[in-house]
């Protein structure tokens, strides 16, 4: 889980890090691979960052067979993950862009309520 400044469908995630849009390809997979739980945020046209106001989806939630399967002790649970926002991260104006806390390096550009420049994005585990 993390910030991959990558796109699900960048090389960086599909190739390399082994990402999936279908959860029966990774649950029949013979070699290690993960779902991306993040395709469906696409599908919904929002964004977890925003750049020249067009939405990106740069954080990604990678889930493995396990927890898939509940076969590791726990369970996730697809259908809640989602990026977060609530309406105080959001910056004023046409398109729902994160309100970021700024760069110390540009002293004018700070917002002292701002908190980053990404939504986060959250997922729930349950045992299994």
């Amino acid at each position: 889980m993390g910030d991959c400044n990558d796109e699900p469908s960048d090389r960086a995630l599909a190739q390399h890090a082994r990402s999936e849009r279908s959860r029966t390809k990774v649950t029949r997979a013979t070699s290690p691979s993960f779902l991306n739980l993040m395709w469906p945020i696409i599908g919904q046209l929002q964004g977890t960052h925003y750049h020249e106001n067009q939405p990106g989806v740069l954080d990604q939630i990678l889930v493995s067979k396990g927890l898939l399967t509940g076969s590791s002790g726990y369970a996730v649970q697809v259908e809640l993950t989602a990026a977060v926002v609530y309406p105080d991260m959001v910056k004023a104006g046409q398109y729902p862009q994160p309100r970021r806390h700024g760069r110390p390096s540009c002293p004018g550009e700070v917002d002292p309520a701002g908190f980053s420049d990404h939504f986060p994005v959250v997922t729930v585990l349950q045992s299994a």
